[in-house]
């Protein structure tokens, strides 16, 4: 729909035009600012779990759905109504912000306690700002303006307003004010946007009645695809979502990315369209292809940053796709409300399956790979009795081109370096052959994921829940059998399993580890140890050793007593179930040495490395013990968090980056830091190997609970340790 221009020489109306799109556009910066903010207040109460911030995602898409179905409602009634609905619920937002209790942290952390906490917090708040952009929009169209006819142009303010405010908080505010800062803002924000909305009121005694509903109109039949349409993008941004807080840390930098190319899409769907738009819809099959084909190579585990980049590329140019689609289907302005009303059911709708209906139907994560395939149907508008062509000799190639593509993973999947190397030059090459015969694209890539899942090793164990998926497998190299756990795409712990050298430690445990040196040189009697994985720790110090594990995942803690043998050899002397933070606050021990290894895949819980994190452990160490802090990682430089947290407590650190013979298939490289008050100590542990350094070329990066930033810690290539000895 074109928007009609607009007289230059009638300047009431554009000031009418920008009072509601800036309105508009406040309301909603200020929907999704709360939202980053209220997750980062819970971070440190909720155990850092990655899976807070989805249930958080669902929560403010089903309080948007709520807050579009009261605009629906409400565009037939007079303004004395509005008004009442609208200052009830400004009162019932302000009082939840003065007397809403403090947040507490639960005693287990649940999707129910999550959802309780938000609605305690801002339910009502939330709701109101929902309202605004439906309504706003509603009554504009009604107003005696030459482009009221089509008011979607909002659209693009409302969902720019958006990106506006999900930049703000994590790139501004949260690391140079801090949250305590950003709150307050955010009151003063509010009270400016009250102003303003109870002001837009004032316009509806210029408004025209609204126009008679046909609820048999041609343009509300379309709402099924609007659904669609709504629905997959929701469904792909939550789960490209859940791939980068599992896999780098749960923090709002982050999660919001998807978010913010969501809205990204949004704004250019319901703007003015430019060629180079028709450009991205035509690459988008065989985008999706090529990340379907990738994601079999990678046997289903792609754990480098391109996969996360390829991840949000994909993502961005489906759900363009979708909201292109969307936009183009789009009603009247008499069909406005009702229109907002499915869009927010689908967003809803995508977040909701996948909280509570994915993870049972589906223990492996493959559904971004699934919700990609279905937008592929998208793309299936040719005539249908052409998908199977006739031209069988087109036919023969592309069959031909699978077998290739199937042969060259098998292969790669058995470690032969020369065929890696090929693998995306064929995947190229099947690409190319498959533009030929576009329609056979939707089968072709189920039978890649298809085979992807055939070609995983057999499953021991397998867990998904709310704290992610935990795998278990057996694997053989060489002469020798290995039990192996997985966390996300991360390898969790592994063991051998003959008897005599099943206690030996593995993989970042093993002897050219910081963890053994540590062990050897301390010889602690009393152990504290943040994160389970199979129980290796348990072993390490020696069975005459007192150690006591802090984990959160009652799932880990089933799968190493059940699976692995580390905690039958070596019982530990007390297993605490509960987030390590809240946990150790508690506990009244002290002890020698206190490992912090509390991963989940790749992601971080950065509550654990904050200032007052380390307060507690400092509490919970002995004077003269060592405080020991894995931190291996594929995206993130821990260093100058850890070397901050020695000089704000006045011990000294040492770090060290292992380097295990290539041959040795049982050992990783790894990275640990040791903090201690007793220098003589991290001294003895220094001479213990020369790759240990005081880390004194690394500036120090001070992390709190009010302030923290991922930026500064970002590393996209993983490079050789900088630190020179000292």
């Amino acid at each position: 729909m074109n928007q009609p221009a607009i007289p230059q020489n009638a300047p009431h109306f554009q000031r009418v035009r920008l009072f509601f799109g800036l309105t508009i556009g406040m309301g909603a910066g200020l929907l999704f600012w709360q939202q980053l903010l209220l997750g980062r207040e819970m971070l440190p109460k909720f155990g850092g779990v990655p899976a807070v911030w989805l249930v958080s995602l669902a929560v403010f898409q089903t309080i948007l759905l709520l807050g579009y179905a009261l605009a629906h409602a409400a565009r037939r009634w007079n303004t004395l109504s509005i008004l009442v609905l609208l200052l009830l619920l400004a009162a019932a937002a302000a009082a939840q912000q003065i007397f809403a209790p403090a947040l507490e942290a639960p005693a287990l952390v649940t999707p129910t306690a999550v959802i309780a906490a938000l609605c305690t917090l801002a339910g009502f708040s939330l709701l109101l700002i929902s309202i605004i952009s439906p309504m706003l929009q509603g009554l504009y169209a009604r107003l005696p303006q030459p482009d009221a006819q089509d008011p979607y142009f909002f659209y693009s303010a409302s969902n720019f307003g958006s990106f506006a405010g999900l930049l703000l908080f994590p790139l501004v505010l949260e690391p140079f004010f801090g949250v305590a800062f950003s709150q307050k803002l955010w009151l003063i924000a509010g009270a400016i946007f009250l102003a303003l909305l109870l002001s837009s009121l004032a316009f509806m005694k210029d408004a025209a009645p609204p126009p008679a509903v046909k609820k048999d109109s041609e343009a509300r039949k379309r709402w099924p695809l609007w659904l669609f349409y709504s629905f997959l993008p929701s469904a792909l941004s939550f789960s490209a979502t859940a791939h980068l807080i599992n896999d780098i840390a749960p923090v709002p930098l982050l999660s919001m990315v998807p978010l913010a190319l969501y809205l990204v899409t949004f704004i250019l769907a319901f703007g003015k369209p430019a060629r180079w738009q028709g450009a991205l819809l035509s690459v988008q099959p065989f985008l999706v292809a090529f990340y379907i084909f990738r994601l079999v190579a990678s046997g289903i585990r792609p754990s480098t940053i391109y996969d996360l980049l390829l991840v949000l590329a994909v993502f961005f140019v489906t759900a363009f796709r979708c909201h292109r689609s969307l936009a183009e289907s789009r009603p009247g302005a008499g069909d406005l409300t009702f229109f907002y009303l499915i869009v927010a059911l689908g967003g809803a709708l995508g977040a909701i399956v996948n909280l509570t209906i994915i993870p049972f139907v589906l223990p492996l994560p493959l559904e971004f790979a699934l919700f990609l395939l279905a937008s592929l149907v998208l793309g299936l508008k040719q005539d249908w009795k052409n998908l199977w062509c006739a031209d069988w000799s087109r036919l023969r190639l592309v069959v031909l081109s699978a077998m290739v593509f199937g042969l060259v993973v098998l292969l790669s999947q058995k470690g032969e370096p020369r065929v890696q190397l090929i693998v995306p030059a064929v995947l190229l090459v099947t690409l190319g052959i498959l533009s030929i015969l576009p329609g056979l694209l939707v089968g072709y890539s189920v039978v890649a994921v298809l085979l992807g899942v055939a070609m995983l090793p057999p499953t021991v164990a397998l867990q998904r829940d709310f704290f992610g998926v935990k795998r278990v497998v057996d694997r053989t190299a060489e002469t020798r059998t290995y039990r192996v756990m997985f966390h996300g795409t991360t390898i969790h712990g592994m063991q051998k399993h003959a008897p005599e050298v099943s206690d030996d430690p593995m993989l970042y445990y093993g002897t050219a580890s910081g963890i053994k040196d540590v062990m050897e040189v301390l010889r602690p009697r009393h152990v504290a140890a943040v994160g389970l994985g199979t129980g290796t720790v348990a072993c390490m110090p020696g069975k005459e050793a007192q150690v006591k594990f802090f984990e959160i995942d009652p799932g880990i803690v089933q799968l190493a007593q059940s699976q692995f043998t580390f905690l039958h050899d070596c019982p530990p002397e007390e297993m605490v179930l509960g987030d390590a933070r809240l946990t150790l606050a508690k506990d009244t021990g002290v002890y020698d040495l206190l490992v912090v290894d509390a991963f989940s895949s790749d992601s971080i819980p950065v509550h654990l490395l904050t200032r007052e994190a380390f307060a507690i452990y400092k509490a919970r160490l002995k004077p003269d013990g060592v405080l020991l802090l894995h931190l291996s990682n594929r995206f993130l430089d821990l260093r100058p968090v850890a070397l901050a947290a020695a000089k704000d407590l006045g011990w000294a650190a040492a770090y060290k980056r292992s380097h295990p013979p290539e041959k040795d298939e049982t050992a990783t490289p790894s990275e640990y830091a040791v903090l201690s008050s007793d220098r003589a100590m991290i001294e003895k542990i220094k001479a213990r190997d020369e790759d240990w350094n005081g880390m004194k070329n690394i500036q120090p990066i001070l992390w709190t609970d009010d302030r923290l930033s991922l930026m500064p810690v970002f590393r996209l290539i993983r490079k050789e340790d900088d630190a020179k000895k000292d």
